[in-house]
C-alpha cells in the first residue's frame, strides 16, 4: 500500500434503493504510533464543524417541544439581570436577534473567539499548540462553563468563568479590544459564518431547557436514536471506547505526529465526539427528516429547507443555510460535486469540518435516498481531503456496492477497493482494509 497522508478514517455510504444497511468501512490507525490500534466503525472521532448539525438539531428539537420559536428574540431566554449586550447588536438596537439568525449564520455576531495578544488561545485547553496560537490557562479538559464564558465575554463585568483563569484574563476587555461581540451590519441582513454564534447556542439552550447542553442533546437526540458512542465531552463516552487521536501530517518530513486530544469552550461549533456507526444512524434518520424518533416529518424538513429570512420573507434563490445545514444547490455542485447533480437534490444538505487533527464531511440526499460520510483524524495534508473522498465515494458507489457484495472476500475485490480509496488525486491514505 502506498504511503499516504491520512492516518486513520471511517467512511460510510448508503442508498436505500439498493442497500438494506449502510456500508461502513474503517482504515488506518488511531494515532501516529505504528503500534496503535486499527480504526473500526465504532471508533470515535472529533468531527469538527460537522458538530454544528447537532447544535442545529437541538434548536429544532426545542422548537418541536414548543419551548422556543425560530423567530423568537434570544433575549427572551436570558436572565433579567443580563445586560442587553448579550443579545442585542448595539449598532441596531431595535432589530431583534433571533434563533433563526443564529442557525443560519446571519446573527451579526463575531466570527470567532479572539486570541490574547495575537498568540494565546485562552479558550482552548490543555496547554499546547492548536489552531493559530498556543493554548493557555486551561490545563485540563473539558471546558464546560459555556454559560459563564459567554456571559463574561459579552457583558461588562468582572470575569468569573474558569475558562482562561490560569491567565487571569478579563474576557470582556479581550472582546472589546478585538472589535466587540457584534458586527456593524443589521442582524439578518448578511451571512457571516460564525463559530462564536453556534457556540453561543449551547449557552442559550441551557437557559431555554433548564438543563446542560450536553445532557439535553443526550436525552433528546442521542439516546432516542440509539447513538451510544456519541458525546460532547470525552469524559461522557462509554468506558473502553476506542478514540481516534487528532494527528497532524508534516509533508516535508513525510511523517505523522499526534496533536493530542484537546477542547475549546465554543464546543457546540466543532468538538462533538462520534463514531461512523452513530453518525450513520443520525443520517439514516434524517433521510426520513428525523421522523418519528426526533419529531414529526414536517418539523424535520425545516432543517433542510431554506431557513434564512430577509424582510420577514424566506429567502429564495441563493439561500445558503437550512438549520445549520449547508443547502445543496447548483452552486454547490459547481464547486465540488459537479458530477452528481443528476441525482435528486431536493432538500439535500451537506457540511464539512476542519480542525487540528480532524477533517470530516457529510452529505445527505433524502430525495435520492442517499447519504455518505467521511471521518478522518488528520490535517496538514489537503484542506479538501474529506470532500474529495466523499465525492469519490459517491461517484464510485455502484462499484463499491459490487465489491462489498458477494465478492467482498476476494483478493481482487479488496485490491480494487483499496486502489479506489487510496488513489484519489491530491490526497492518499495509509490504510489497511478492515474486514
Amino acid at each position: 500500500m502506498d504511503d499516504c497522508n491520512i492516518r486513520g478514517a471511517s467512511v460510510a455510504y448508503f442508498n436505500r434503493n439498493s442497500l438494506s444497511e449502510p456500508i461502513i468501512r474503517s482504515y488506518g490507525k488511531v494515532s501516529s504510533d505504528d503500534r496503535s490500534e486499527d480504526v473500526n466503525p465504532e471508533t470515535v472521532f472529533m468531527i469538527a464543524s460537522v458538530s454544528k448539525l447537532f447544535a442545529g438539531t437541538a434548536v429544532l428539537k426545542l422548537v418541536s417541544q414548543g419551548i422556543i420559536n425560530l423567530d423568537d428574540d434570544i433575549c427572551n431566554v436570558l436572565p433579567e439581570n443580563y445586560a442587553k449586550s448579550a443579545c442585542v447588536n448595539p449598532f441596531w438596537p431595535n432589530t431583534p436577534v433571533t434563533w433563526r439568525m443564529l442557525v443560519t449564520h446571519r446573527s451579526s455576531l463575531r466570527e470567532s473567539i479572539p486570541t490574547i495578544n495575537n498568540e494565546t488561545e485562552a479558550a482552548y485547553g490543555p496547554t499546547g499548540g492548536y489552531v493559530d496560537g498556543t493554548a493557555g490557562g486551561n490545563p485540563t479538559c473539558p471546558l464546560m462553563d459555556v454559560v459563564g464564558f459567554y456571559r463574561d465575554f459579552m457583558i461588562d463585568k468582572t470575569t468569573e468563568t474558569s475558562v482562561g483563569s490560569g491567565l487571569g484574563v478579563n474576557w470582556f476587555q479581550v472582546n472589546s479590544e478585538s472589535g466587540g461581540s457584534w458586527e456593524e451590519y443589521e442582524p439578518g441582513s448578511k451571512t457571516l459564518y460564525s463559530n462564536f454564534a453556534i457556540g453561543y447556542i449551547a449557552s442559550l439552550i441551557e437557559f431555554a431547557s433548564g438543563t446542560s447542553f450536553p445532557d439535553y442533546c443526550r436525552d433528546n437526540i442521542f439516546v432516542p436514536l440509539g447513538m451510544n458512542n456519541t458525546a460532547w465531552f470525552r469524559k461522557d463516552l462509554p468506558d473502553g471506547v476506542l478514540e481516534a487521536v487528532p494527528v497532524e501530517y508534516f509533508g516535508e518530513d513525510e511523517a505523522f505526529d499526534d496533536t493530542g486530544h484537546y477542547c475549546f469552550i465554543d464546543y457546540a461549533s466543532g468538538s462533538l465526539r462520534i463514531s461512523a456507526n452513530d453518525l450513520s444512524i443520525f443520517l439514516n434518520s434524517m433521510l426520513n427528516f428525523g421522523a418519528p424518533m426526533l419529531w414529526p416529518e414536517e418539523v424535520g424538513k425545516t432543517a433542510l429547507q431554506c431557513a434564512e429570512r430577509i424582510d420577514n420573507i424566506i429567502s429564495p434563490g441563493d439561500c445558503e443555510y437550512g438549520i445549520t445545514w449547508n443547502i445543496l444547490t447548483k452552486k454547490t455542485a459547481e464547486s465540488w460535486l459537479e458530477h452528481l447533480f443528476h441525482l435528486d437534490w431536493s432538500l439535500g444538505g451537506e457540511h464539512a469540518g476542519l480542525e487540528a487533527g480532524s477533517q470530516t464531511q457529510v452529505i445527505l440526499l433524502p430525495g435520492a435516498g442517499i447519504y455518505a460520510l467521511v471521518l478522518t483524524n488528520t490535517d496538514g495534508n489537503d484542506d479538501m481531503a474529506a470532500q474529495i473522498l466523499t465525492k469519490e465515494l459517491l461517484l464510485k458507489a455502484p462499484e463499491i456496492d459490487g465489491l462489498l457484495g458477494s465478492q467482498r472476500s476476494s483478493s481482487s475485490a479488496v485490491t480494487r477497493l483499496n486502489q479506489f480509496l487510496c488513489g484519489i488525486q491530491a490526497i492518499s491514505m495509509t490504510i489497511m482494509l478492515i474486514f
